[in-house]
């Protein structure tokens, strides 16, 4: 919250970060979570700031989730 996500009402695992042009989707499962975003320099800003915070180990780009194949284009 800190960080100005907000919690969506229909799932309070999911987290939307919306501000001037850039939102980030950041659902989360347990300690673990997936960045989405549109500019790809956001999200390396945002994640030197979660860094800041909590002690990460970036994967890189999602290739899989839930058994779904995610291309990025």
């Amino acid at each position: 919250m800190k960080l100005k996500f907000t919690r969506t009402y229909s799932d309070v695992s999911l987290f939307i970060y919306d501000h001037r042009d850039i939102r980030f989707i950041m659902p989360v499962f347990v300690d673990n979570m997936m960045l989405a975003s549109k500019s790809e320099s956001a999200l390396d800003e945002f994640i030197t700031e979660l860094g800041k915070h909590f002690k990460l180990c970036n994967l890189g780009p999602t290739t899989q989730l839930l058994g779904i194949k995610i291309d990025h284009n």
